[in-house]
């Protein structure tokens, strides 16, 4: 595992992003709690809808594979609070979503990353799943305007509410389309499924808005892999 090496300025708004987040650990850990100890600990997960930021797409069904459950058993409490991609000028905060009822939450304001906790946590050796806004209703450009322009190589770094950083390498972007979202590429390793190393993939939108839906007609799926 990569540690970070930014600046001082960097590091220091990240352990104020830290700080502040840590007035949220009790309801974060009750969370991961309810995901790891529970009755299902995460062993069905089903996603019916994709990250909408407004409008709904039918989505893939989902399972947690074995490997995977196993490790959530055994490694509990990884939990995200902030999210550095320093080329796509992004410092965030990091929320805990979930997917209720087969649809991933989306994120609650213009400059925070949703992570998808019950779908994979860092540290597992599968695919993390996070998304964000690239604009906003009232704000205009959002948190991930930059991502789809960011390049293949640079580098993201995640950072653990107990102060752990994983540094993941972006490698590809990719723009779909709503009609090509699919059942079975949704499932499939390229955005919600195990890929079977650890790996981070970063939803957003883009492509045409659609003024009459108030929605975009495209979502950019950026993959990034542990370095």
């Amino acid at each position: 595992m990569s540690r970070s090496s930014l600046s001082d300025i960097t590091i220091s708004r990240r352990a104020a992003l830290i700080g502040s987040a840590a007035a949220l650990m009790p309801t974060l850990a009750f969370a991961q709690d309810q995901e790891t100890e529970g009755g299902d600990g995460g062993d069905a997960i089903q996603i019916v809808e994709v990250p909408s930021y407004g409008a709904r797409r039918p989505g893939p069904v989902l399972n947690l594979s074995a490997r995977q459950r196993g490790k959530k058993k055994e490694r509990t409490g990884l939990v995200p609070v902030v999210i550095s991609i320093p080329d796509a000028i992004v410092e965030a905060p990091v929320e805990v979503g979930q997917v209720i009822d087969g649809i991933p939450q989306n994120p609650t304001g213009p400059w925070v990353i949703t992570w998808y906790s019950n779908v994979s946590s860092p540290g597992l050796d599968t695919n993390v799943v996070m998304s964000g806004h690239v604009d906003y209703w009232d704000t205009g450009p959002a948190v991930l305007w930059n991502l789809p322009s960011t390049p293949a190589g640079s580098l993201v770094y995640v950072t653990m509410a107990e102060g752990e950083t994983f540094t993941y390498a972006i490698e590809s972007s990719v723009l779909y389309s709503l009609a090509e979202l699919t059942p079975e590429i949704l499932q499939s390793p390229a955005i919600f499924g195990d890929t079977g190393t650890e790996a981070l993939t970063l939803i957003t939108c883009g492509g045409e808005f659609d003024a009459v839906a108030q929605a975009y007609l495209q979502r950019w799926v950026v993959r990034a892999y542990l370095v």
